[in-house]
């Protein structure tokens, strides 16, 4: 308002809500919770963390994620720097990730 930037948040991903159609197109598990992946942006903050275009988001910071209006709530309150505890579904395995945000560009 006074002239100055406003500095978001910013962890680099392009993802899809995971439904019936997506389920059976990747042979997805029935069950799977989470928000798939379509795309991880060069060099941001996810692709430092490592996470891939077709992971699955199941969790961040501990809290279930199951669509994307989750994950991008939780990245607008946080703060740039702050570091986000990922758990990510990959070809039949769980894992963990870290990913720091970064200001967007």
């Amino acid at each position: 308002m006074n002239g100055q930037k406003v500095i978001r948040p910013y962890m680099g991903i392009s993802m899809a809500d995971i439904n019936d159609e997506i389920i059976q197109k990747l042979n997805l598990p029935a069950s799977i919770q989470g928000v798939l992946i379509m795309q991880v942006m060069s060099g941001s903050p996810a692709a430092v963390g490592g996470i891939k275009a077709g992971d699955i988001i199941q969790k961040v910071n501990g809290k279930e994620v199951n669509a994307g209006t989750d994950i991008q709530s939780i990245v607008e309150h946080s703060k740039v720097g702050q570091k986000l505890e990922i758990q990510i579904w990959r070809s039949g395995k769980t894992g963990t990730v870290s990913v720091t945000l970064q200001a967007k560009p």
